[in-house]
């Protein structure tokens, strides 16, 4: 049963991740790219390290998720930070 859940996962598709596998430099792993407002994050995460083809996927994308969430948090902190430091101020009846 888990077996057949970790060769599922491996064969779906994932958004912003890429399988690479390059005998000839002995390179296998998992390439994650992020891209928000045209700056880009990557990541390159190995079997050997991570510890097998299934658990550097599931690096893969805990990294792609949280970076995700970083990137549009900051985002959202640079245009709208600034109103949290305004106080309240009501334009139809002007008092703060």
């Amino acid at each position: 049963m888990e077996d057949e859940k970790k060769q599922k996962l491996l064969l779906e598709k994932h958004k912003d991740i890429a399988r690479i596998d390059q005998e000839s430099k002995r390179t296998h792993g998992w390439y994650v790219r992020v891209r928000y407002l045209g700056k880009t994050h990557s990541k390159f995460f190995s079997d050997k390290k991570c510890g097998g083809r299934y658990s550097s996927l599931l690096s893969a994308i805990s990294w792609r998720d949280k970076t995700e969430k970083k990137t549009w948090e900051d985002q959202n902190q640079q245009t709208y930070g600034h109103r949290q430091q305004l106080k309240h101020w009501c334009r139809w009846c002007k008092t703060q």
